[in-house]
């Protein structure tokens, strides 16, 4: 695997089509702070909200590509897996990166989707991990042969 820097929408759209084209499912991490029950799943993030009609599984979990939360962490987050179709691509096309960068207070962070929250994303052909990003790092890492 190897880092890159998707610099804009049109970089960012060119590796979706990529990854789309290969893989079969993707997944999204949330932090279950950020999921509450209720009927209209309003405070759950809207791209989550989007995608939840083509989700294939959900599970809480303390691992994924990039990332392993510490032992008072544990099972804190949700990963949402979703199937690779045009309906998830055409929901996805709409963003204009996997993740952005936000100052305030002269301070550096990372949000996701257009919201202010960071979640993580990876995409897997046949179980194997193609792409993921570790967004509280600003990391986007890639198998070699697709970059």
């Amino acid at each position: 695997m190897k880092n890159i820097i998707i610099k804009d929408k049109k970089q960012y759209l060119i590796l979706l089509k990529k990854l789309f084209d290969k893989c079969d499912s993707f997944k999204i991490v949330v932090p279950l702070n950020k999921i509450f029950s209720n009927v209209n799943n309003n405070s759950m993030p809207l791209i989550i909200q989007k995608l939840l009609p083509y989700s294939t599984n959900s599970e809480n979990a303390s691992t994924w590509p990039g990332t392993k939360v510490s032992r008072g962490q544990k099972k804190n987050y949700r990963i949402y897996t979703f199937k690779i179709c045009s309906q998830t691509f055409d929901i996805m096309k709409k963003y204009s990166n996997f993740f952005d960068v936000k100052v305030e207070n002269e301070i550096e962070y990372y949000t996701s989707f257009n919201e202010d929250i960071q979640l993580d994303i990876s995409f897997f052909e046949d179980n194997n991990c193609i792409f993921y990003t570790t967004v509280h790092e600003g990391i986007c890492m890639i198998e070699k042969e697709l970059s």
